[in-house]
């Protein structure tokens, strides 16, 4: 690591190795920018590729990097059926130039893929591997470059969740009638009912097994004033509150095939 505004370094092995620059001024704020450097051997094409998590004009905002570990190996973080692209158009031949290469992809446990490019989606969790070959034309040399990856569940994803009132009783006394009412009078009913309805929840490597729902007065998320459970079908509940003036916060639990969760206060907030 260095602390000035220029630095020097020699690589003494083949390798992709990770840049960090941090710039800090004098209020202590700072920035950080991160790339990687191909270092290659002389008389050999040198492979040189870009992981990202979408394939598009912008695709600069995407590039992923080495932060997980695969038997002690970096690794690239993605999730189960994640489109991720493998970009190798940028590497060269023996004379450093980008032309006359043959480039191929060879998935663990899959078949190669001859091209510069590549869209792939992991289905198994765990340690994964992509074979990058890149040969020169003229001199028949090659360079081999074995990529990891750290497939992750997949966790739930929720878009909102929506409030109403759909009150007991109307002016006959029976049924129901929907006050979509902000601010619903606690003086007018009791218990006051609250519906609450998880808007856009998916899955993106299975499905939701079941939705907990609950809620708590803000100045104590630690008890839990009722709980209830719907199957992953029904994405929607209705509680009772008696006429106890608070803050209220509403929240729910989603639980994937997979037996992972994820609360919507993580994702969206109280």
């Amino acid at each position: 690591m260095s602390q000035f505004d220029k630095a020097t370094h020699t690589y003494t092995k083949v390798g992709i190795y990770p840049i960090t620059l941090t710039v800090t001024n004098d209020q202590m704020e700072s920035n950080t920018i991160k790339t990687q450097i191909f270092v290659g051997e002389v008389g050999k094409p040198v492979a040189l590729y870009q992981v990202s998590s979408q394939q598009t004009f912008d695709a600069a905002n995407h590039i992923l990097l080495p932060i997980g570990d695969c038997n002690g190996n970096d690794a690239y973080l993605v999730d189960r059926y994640q489109n991720m692209f493998i970009d190798a158009s940028m590497s060269v031949n023996t004379k450093g130039q980008n032309s006359n290469l043959n480039t191929y992809f060879k998935p663990k446990n899959d078949k190669i893929i001859t091209s510069s490019s590549m869209r792939y989606q992991f289905a198994e969790i765990g340690c994964n591997s992509i074979d990058l070959t890149v040969q020169d034309q003229a001199q028949t040399t090659q360079d081999k470059k074995t990529i990891y990856f750290k497939v992750r569940n997949a966790l739930p994803k929720i878009g909102n969740i929506t409030v109403n009132f759909p009150q007991y009783g109307n002016e006959a006394g029976i049924g129901f009638f929907n006050n979509q009412s902000a601010d619903p009078s606690f003086e007018t009913f009791e218990p006051l009912v609250v519906r609450l309805t998880a808007d856009n929840t998916l899955d993106p490597d299975g499905y939701i097994s079941y939705y907990t729902w609950y809620y708590y007065k803000a100045d104590d998320p630690d008890r839990i004033l009722d709980l209830k459970i719907t199957p992953g079908n029904t994405n929607t509940v209705t509680f009772a509150l008696s006429r106890e003036a608070g803050e209220y916060v509403f929240g729910v639990k989603l639980t994937d095939n997979d037996d992972e969760s994820i609360r919507s206060e993580s994702v969206i907030g109280k």
